[in-house]
Order: structure tokens, then C-alpha cells, then sequence
């Protein structure tokens, strides 16, 4: 018994110490909370601690600077600071750095606003902040363009232990500072975002330049985008919104990690003693820091009357092709939003993250409502432009406006709607009669509607009704340059044939290939009779990227002539090779006569003459006028 005690007695210092030596539980993860999400009562509470306190919480005071005043391409520029969010580990503020840019007009003031992170594409840059502060003066604001916390040119020293200067942060620095875990300082980099925001607003709203301080405006995309709705939600200063594309917009912080997969989030929790209770701990934090959950959110309000998104013109931007930012979640922030605010929900069905399309919506929102711009109301036009069964093809394109349409909302009136591009398809479930609205909305918020009436009979099914084909017409020979490799036909087909007269039908150009390389651009003249075919109207088809890659265009038409063009200014992710590059939309005319009616297409070229074309032409065949006259 005593050689057993004593042998116990040696074992246990060397236990202790195999102990010390195993690896431990981050301790991030070691006393936690559970991995539950926040509920609203808990998100109020959060930003209530962010910008209240107790200390070392809450927002310091300003303590700016503007100095190093010097003029470029008839600007006036400051370099500007001022303090915000205060970082716990250090207990002094987060300095953050700009451009403070004023129109080279001395003696008067304007609209303030504050861009950060902006779309910038095609300029300025998004993150180059002098480039920034520069175009918006131009435009005719006092601008505060300032380096965003943690993106590409930030000014930020500590971002993480692993990162350099002016780098992204990374997984750790996100997900080692958990928003509410009792041993590690509130430090999550995107709960110091909103105070930034509202600094910078009290900053712009301070200077002498500006006309209205509780007017301000704010323009960002992404991680920008973020910023701009924390900015209306939690200052009274900001009127006038672009969220391009905002980042943590979600309802679901799950889907958005798992929309981030092979993020470096996920890398950072596969490196965690438990990576699943890792993950969940990053989705709780998402469920804090997120926007969605501080938008209209009642028990954030009781906290403080002005943090509410609320009287504000604010532009959601959302592109379907995104890889970063859902487009779903960007429309659920958008419904979410209440209805006191100017809204407006510009759904890309071909734009991704950012980009052209994007910049040039964003433009058209902030221009659309500068101070004492006279503007104009946009016209809604809403066609059926083809028909397949149940399944109705309708065409926006010929809505107008004196600037820039932003939104398309489509109305089915079967109790669906959709917010898309300027064309867009929809089956009908059952037979009926419906009123399908097309509401359109321009960068002054400005609103108007077009309704149609659509059919569906018991017959209808989703199958297509057979082209026919039987009697094909040549066009004229088409002429050639010199040395252009033979490519691939042209083919223009009548896919359906016209009941009565005073129907409509719809003829798609079809392109098939593959050239090599693929198709770029793209010129034609299409030829008919103006007697029988009338009104021309001309759509994009499904094979032509839409408006963040691909420019299209009806420029040019005569009396039995329609001139269509594509062409490409960015390249898109797949490559043009075969489909329909347009769809041409006639309305037979009221006297008409049964018989088939030859189409052409002439003046063809492809990417700028370099490809050779084989071209077939197509017909419309337009029938006897039937007895019932029902609606196809």
C-alpha cells in the first residue's frame, strides 16, 4: 500500500504537466456563450452598449482635423481625421483618415455627402479616396471620402495579429472577437463600422461648406453599402441613401456562411478544437453585427427614436450573378425597410457584384435627387412579346425617362411578383384572366405603371407550337470583307404564327456558333413589310449579357427596317456562342391578308467584321382571322 501511494504521489506532477503541455480550447470558445442566435431584444441592446456605453463603450468626441488645403482639377481638398469607435484592448479611439473635397466655388455652399468604399467602376476607384473626393465635387458636393476600416487602402495599424497594414482582416480578426463572448474586448471590426458612419456624419455635418447638415447623403458598395444603411438607421443626419450590393444584409446568418463557403471564416473554425461550435459562434456574431436585424427593429427604437431608418431615400442595389451578397437577402432588407422611407429596389438579373451597371444606377439615384434638379416623370410601356404555352414573355424595354430607370417591378396579377431587368418571363399556374402591371421607378424615386391583359386558356400547355418553316426566303447576298474567316449562320425564324390580325408575335434572331473567338459585337438590319408587320419592338435575348457586360440597341429604324446592335464593354463570364441574341415583336396589321411574309437580314457584322456570316431569313405567317377571336 505505501509503494502504491507513493507511486501515485510521482504521477500526478507528471499528469498535471502532460496536461499543461496539450493543446487548449481557444479561449474565445472556452467559457462562451451558447452558439443561439440574438434576438431583436438582445440586437438593441448590443448597439445600445456600442454607442451609450459604459466605457470603454460609447462614442468619443470628434477631435477633427482638416489641414493640407491644396487645389486640384478645380477642387478644393483637405486632409481630414477625426476619431471614432473606441478599441477596448487600447482604450483610445480608431483615428480614421480621408479627403474632404469642396467645389472651387467660393462663397456658396452644397449638398453634403459622405462615399466610402464605392461601386467605382468604371471611376473612380472604389478605394482610391482622393479620386473619389475629386469626381463627387465635380458633381457638386462637399464630399467626405474616407479610407473604409479594413478595405484596401485602409489607413487601419491594428487589424489583426496576422495582418499587415491596409490589408483585408481576415477570419481570425473577425471570429477571435466575438461580439458577446465575457473574456474577449467587443471588438468585432463590423460593430465599429456604424459608429464610423455616424461620426463621419456629425464630421461633414460641421462643415461651413455644407447647406443642409440634416441632409446629408451617402453613396458605398459592399462593405460601403453596409455602411451606408448603418448610417440611416443610426444618424439623423443622412437623407439620401445608395446601398450598393450591402454586405450582411441577411435574415439568415447560416445561408450567408454557407453562401461564403471556403471563406476565410471557414478556414479559420476547421483550425478550432470544436469547428462546429466555432461556425456557430461566427453566425451568432453575424446575428448581432448584421444590418438586417437593426432594420426596423422596435425594441432599437425604444432605445432611441432616431435609430430607425426612416424619411429617407434610400436605393437597394442587387445583382443576381453575385458571388459575395445574395440578392434575395438585399430584397428582404429592401421589403423590410419600412414604408415611410423613399425606397427603391433595382434587382440586375445579369449584374454581379459591383460593377458598371451598378455605378451607373447609383449615379442615377444620388443625381436624381440633388437639391432644386428639375425632373420629369418616367413612362411605363409593358408588352407581350412572345408566348409559349402557359408561359408569357413580357418586355419593359419601351419604358422611358428623362434620366435612368433604376427598377423594374413586375405585378403577374396572379398574387406573384418579381423585381428584374427590363424583360422577364412568367408561367401562369392555371387558366384565366390576369392583369400583369409593370411599375417602373427612376433615380428621383419617381414611379409610374402599365398594365396588360393576359389569357390563359384550358388548352395552353408549356410545350412550344412548332415553328414553321416551310417556306424559306434568302436574303440578298450579303457582301464580305476581304479575308474574313467563313463563321457560323445567322438564322432569323418565325417560332409562332399570328392569329387575327392585330396580334402580336414575336421573331428571334438566333445565332449559332461557336466562332472562334466567341462573339464580341454584333450589327444587322432587319428587313419586313410595313403594310402587315407594324410597330417594331426590339429586346434583348437571353444569349446577350445584360447591361453590366453587354451594350444593346434598336439605334435606327425606317419604315420596313430595323437596325439591332450588341456590344460587348466588359467580358462576361461565359462566353457568347449560341442562343438568341434578340427577339423582334411585330403587331400584324389590322387588314392584313392570310399569306406568309418573307423577313431579311442584311448589313450583317460580327465582331466588327471579322467573322463571315451564313445568313437564312425567317417568315410570319399570318392566318385567316378565326371565328372566336380568343386571346392566345
Amino acid at each position: 500500500m505505501k509503494k502504491l501511494f507513493l507511486l501515485l504521489l510521482l504521477a500526478v506532477p507528471a499528469a498535471l504537466a502532460l496536461l499543461v503541455s496539450l493543446p487548449r480550447p481557444s479561449p474565445a470558445f472556452a467559457a462562451g456563450p451558447s452558439a443561439t442566435k440574438a434576438t431583436a431584444v438582445q440586437v438593441a441592446d448590443f448597439w445600445a452598449r456600442i454607442f451609450n456605453g459604459p466605457p470603454p463603450y460609447g462614442v468619443p468626441p470628434l477631435n477633427a482635423t482638416r489641414t493640407n488645403q491644396r487645389t486640384a482639377n478645380n477642387v478644393v481638398l483637405w486632409d481630414v481625421s477625426f476619431d471614432s469607435y473606441r478599441d477596448p484592448d487600447t482604450d483610445q479611439p480608431v483615428r480614421l483618415h480621408g479627403i474632404l473635397s469642396v467645389p472651387n466655388k467660393p462663397g456658396r455652399t452644397f449638398p453634403g455627402l459622405v462615399v466610402t468604399h464605392s461601386v467605382g467602376a468604371p471611376y473612380p476607384a472604389p478605394d482610391n479616396v482622393e479620386e473619389m473626393a475629386i469626381y463627387f465635387a465635380q458633381q457638386g458636393y462637399v464630399t467626405l471620402a474616407f479610407y473604409f476600416r479594413g478595405y484596401g487602402t485602409s489607413r487601419m495599424k491594428k487589424l489583426s495579429p496576422d495582418s499587415a497594414p491596409g490589408q483585408m482582416a481576415m477570419g481570425n480578426f473577425y471570429c477571435a472577437n466575438l461580439v458577446d463572448d465575457p473574456k474577449e474586448p467587443l471588438d468585432n471590426v463590423w460593430a465599429g463600422l456604424p459608429v464610423d458612419m455616424f461620426q463621419a456624419g456629425e464630421f461633414l455635418a460641421a462643415q461651413p461648406e455644407v447647406t443642409d447638415p440634416n441632409g446629408l447623403a451617402f453613396i458605398g458598395h459592399s462593405g460601403g453599402g453596409y455602411a451606408a444603411l448603418a448610417a440611416g438607421i443610426f444618424s439623423k443626419r443622412f437623407k439620401v441613401l445608395v446601398a450598393s450590393a450591402p454586405a450582411a444584409t441577411t435574415p439568415d446568418p447560416d445561408r450567408w456562411m454557407e453562401y461564403w463557403k471556403n471563406s476565410s471564416w471557414h478556414q479559420w473554425a476547421a483550425t478550432q478544437p470544436d469547428p462546429k461550435l466555432a461556425m456557430a459562434q461566427i453566425t451568432r456574431t453575424w446575428s448581432y453585427t448584421g444590418i438586417y436585424p437593426a432594420l426596423n427593429n422596435p425594441h432599437l427604437v425604444a432605445k432611441n427614436p432616431n435609430w430607425k431608418l426612416k424619411n429617407t431615400a434610400v436605393l437597394f442595389y442587387a445583382g443576381e450573378k453575385d458571388v459575395a451578397v445574395p440578392a434575395r437577402d438585399i430584397e428582404a432588407a429592401y421589403r423590410l425597410a419600412d414604408s415611410s422611407n423613399q425606397k427603391a429596389f433595382h434587382w440586375s438579373p445579369t449584374g454581379g457584384h459591383g460593377g458598371p451597371e451598378s455605378w451607373e444606377r447609383c449615379k442615377a439615384w444620388l443625381a436624381g435627387h440633388y437639391p432644386g434638379r428639375p425632373q420629369k416623370p418616367p413612362k411605363a410601356d409593358l408588352k407581350v412579346v412572345s408566348r409559349r404555352g402557359r408561359t408569357v414573355t413580357f418586355s419593359g424595354a419601351g419604358s422611358s425617362d428623362d434620366d435612368t430607370l433604376i427598377s423594374w417591378e413586375y405585378d403577374f396579377g396572379d398574387r406573384t411578383a418579381q423585381n428584374w431587368g427590363d424583360s422577364i418571363s412568367h408561367t401562369y399556374a392555371a387558366p384565366g384572366t390576369y392583369k400583369a402591371t409593370l411599375t417602373v421607378t427612376d433615380g428621383a424615386g419617381l414611379r409610374d405603371s402599365a398594365s396588360v391583359r393576359v389569357v390563359i386558356t384550358r388548352q395552353e400547355s408549356d410545350s412550344a407550337p412548332a415553328a414553321d418553316r416551310s417556306q424559306p426566303e434568302k436574303s440578298p447576298e450579303q457582301p464580305q470583307p476581304s479575308g474574313a474567316p467563313a463563321g457560323p449562320p445567322v438564322l432569323i425564324t418565325a417560332e409562332q404564327t399570328a392569329g387575327e390580325p392585330g396580334e402580336t408575335v414575336s421573331v428571334p434572331i438566333i445565332f449559332s456558333g461557336p466562332p472562334k473567338p466567341p462573339l464580341t459585337s454584333l450589327t444587322l438590319t432587319v428587313g419586313f413589310d410595313p403594310a402587315v408587320l407594324t410597330q417594331p419592338q426590339v429586346v434583348r435575348g437571353p444569349l446577350i449579357p445584360g447591361p453590366a457586360w453587354w451594350n444593346f440597341g434598336a439605334p435606327s429604324s425606317s419604315p420596313g427596317t430595323q437596325v439591332i446592335t450588341a456590344e460587348q464593354f466588359v467580358p462576361p463570364p461565359t462566353p457568347i456562342r449560341n442562343g438568341v441574341v434578340a427577339r423582334i415583336a411585330f403587331t400584324i396589321g389590322k387588314s392584313a391578308s392570310p399569306g406568309v411574309y418573307a423577313l431579311s437580314i442584311t448589313n450583317v457584322q460580327l465582331n466588327n467584321g471579322t467573322v463571315r456570316p451564313n445568313i437564312q431569313a425567317g417568315i410570319v405567317r399570318v392566318d385567316a382571322r378565326r371565328a372566336t377571336g380568343a386571346n392566345k
